[in-house]
Formats: C-alpha cells, sequence, structure tokens
C-alpha cells in the first residue's frame, strides 16, 4: 500500500538492508556499462575514493566494476580527463567527484585554509608564485617539475616533513587553486583549475549552509536509509561542528526525507529516507527485490563504514 510522507513509516530489517543495497546500484542484474548508466551510479554515489593500493586494480575502478562490469574503467577515464564530468577532490579522503557538484566543494575550498596552514602558505609565497607561473607557462606538470624554493619547511610528525612542494601543491588543490588533470606514470599532473574546469561549469559557491545541507541530501540518498552518525561518516568523517542533527530536521520540515523505524531495531535511533528513494522503498516493500552476488572492494561506497555494515 502506497504511503506518504506524513505517515509514520516502521519498515522491517530485510526492507531496510535491500534499500541500502538497491540504493548503491547492487542489486538486480548487472548491466553492461555505457555512459549514461555510469554517470547514474555516479550521481548516485556521489564519489569514488581514491586508494594508492593497487593488487588487483583500483579501488574506484572495482567499485564501478561491482556495478556495471569491466567496461566502466575506460568510460571513467573519458568522463574524468577528457570530458572531465568528474574531477578529484578531497571529501573525508582523496575521491573523484562529479564537476556538477563543484559549486558544492567550492564553498569548502573557499574556507580552505585553516591559520596555521596559512600561515606556513604566505611565509613560503615564492614556491606559491614559482607553482603558478610554472603552470601557467608549461601546463599540465607533475610535482617533480617544481623546485624547492619554500622558506620555511613543512614540519610533520608523519611522513609529509620537509616535502614542501608536494604540501603546496595540497593545500592549493584543497583551496581550489589548481587541480588534477591526469597521471603520467602514477604521478599526478596539476594544473590551474581555471585551465583545467570545463568553461560551462558553474563556480560560484552555495553558501556554506546550504552546501552541507546538500551534501547530507546526497549521503541520504547514496545510503538508501542513515542514522545521524551514517551521513557524518558518508561526507563529514573527519569534519567537526557540523550541525547534522539539525540540518536533516530541517529537511524533515521541507519533505525532503522522513523518520523511518526499523522494526526490532534495539539501538533505538531515528533513521531517515530520501523522500526520492520512497518509490524504491515501496517497491521493495511489495516484494519487488532481486539481488545477486559480486565481490566489493574494502574501500566501497556500501561498507566503507564497517560500525555501519554492521
Amino acid at each position: 500500500m502506497p504511503f506518504g510522507i506524513d505517515q509514520p513509516l516502521v519498515i522491517s530489517k530485510t526492507d531496510a538492508r535491500r534499500l541500502a543495497i538497491a540504493s548503491q546500484h547492487l542489486a538486480a542484474p548487472q548491466q553492461a556499462a555505457d555512459e549514461e548508466k555510469l554517470m547514474t551510479v555516479l550521481r548516485s554515489l556521489r564519489y569514488l575514493q581514491l586508494d594508492p593500493v593497487s593488487v588487483v586494480a583500483p579501488s574506484h575502478e572495482l567499485v564501478l566494476w561491482s556495478r556495471l562490469g569491466s567496461g566502466a574503467t575506460s568510460l571513467l577515464n573519458n568522463l574524468l580527463w577528457h570530458q572531465r564530468s568528474l574531477f578529484e577532490y578531497w571529501v573525508y579522503c582523496a575521491a573523484i567527484v562529479l564537476t556538477e557538484d563543484y559549486p558544492m566543494y567550492r564553498a569548502h575550498m573557499n574556507a580552505y585554509p585553516p591559520k596555521s596552514t596559512a600561515e606556513w602558505i604566505n611565509a613560503n609565497d615564492k614556491l606559491r608564485q614559482h607553482i603558478f607561473e610554472r603552470l601557467q607557462e608549461d601546463g599540465a606538470l607533475p610535482t617533480s617539475a617544481f623546485e624547492d624554493l619554500s622558506t620555511v619547511a613543512w614540519k610533520s610528525s608523519g611522513w609529509t616533513a620537509g616535502r614542501n612542494v608536494e604540501r603546496m601543491l595540497q593545500f592549493l588543490w584543497l583551496g581550489g587553486d589548481v587541480m588534477v588533470t591526469g597521471r603520467a606514470s602514477g604521478q599526478r599532473l596539476w594544473a590551474t583549475t581555471d585551465a583545467h574546469l570545463p568553461q560551462e561549469t558553474d563556480r560560484e559557491a552555495l553558501p556554506m549552509d546550504l552546501a552541507k545541507a546538500v551534501a547530507v541530501e546526497h549521503a541520504v540518498r547514496a545510503l538508501g536509509i542513515a542514522r545521524v552518525a551514517d551521513v557524518k561518516q558518508y561526507f563529514f568523517r573527519f569534519q567537526s561542528r557540523v550541525p547534522l542533527r539539525s540540518i536533516l530536521e530541517r529537511l524533515q520540515r521541507e519533505q525532503k526525507v522522513i523518520p523511518v523505524e526499523i522494526d526490532g531495531d534495539s539501538s533505538k535511533h531515528t533513521w531517515f529516507v530520501h523522500t526520492d528513494s520512497l518509490h524504491a522503498l515501496e517497491a521493495i516493500r511489495e516484494g519487488s527485490w532481486e539481488g545477486r552476488t559480486t565481490l566489493l572492494s574494502p574501500f566501497d561506497n556500501l561498507i566503507s563504514d564497517r560500525e555501519r555494515t554492521e
């Protein structure tokens, strides 16, 4: 029986699991990859985690293989490096994200860097200027192409100590001044954002409150069903002071998400479902479900949050 956003909703654990799996495009028979299907998957997941370990294949390729098979990799590379419908940026990790989400990420770029990092960047302005001059003159370049013209060495208790050029590029990337434009022999190639970002891209930053609300909506859709903690892990893992509960309450008032109770959930947590997912949930409740077996990367979006997976 159809249900509306105003009536209390209690669903079974099985239906909750199935909604989570279906929302990640891991249910029903696997479809052959094409550009449209790939973009549909990416718009659902919203990001692919990048990881340097490649025992079988890079994690982001495995995530797509689990959903669309082996034909997805070449399509992804075309969208990322040629059409530039995607770009690399930081979510809670280095990731491939959608260019159409650039205004959301621009809000975070504009808020960067923190004070201590800004002081180091300013102290090494000669290195910063050198990077921009080389990129403007020569186009895409690897990290090794830049001289270390730093005045103050980067200090770290970890493996980044003294890697001044690398640190400067990382900070300029997080601040939206440079972008990754490709890879050569495993090294990232850098370009200015103006040179790499498609001209038609909306470059106007969303207000930060709206950017966070949009990210919360993306997370709830991607997860299918989510608690506050799940939303934090999906998009805001290492960010503090993000008022996720109040954002979800506002989205509930705006009838964009609804609270859901899972039958038999002893934790008594409030779960949320995006209203865009209600048709899928209704179909599952009515028996329209077909599962399948596949292999997942340890960093797959479905299971990267181990506590939620459990």
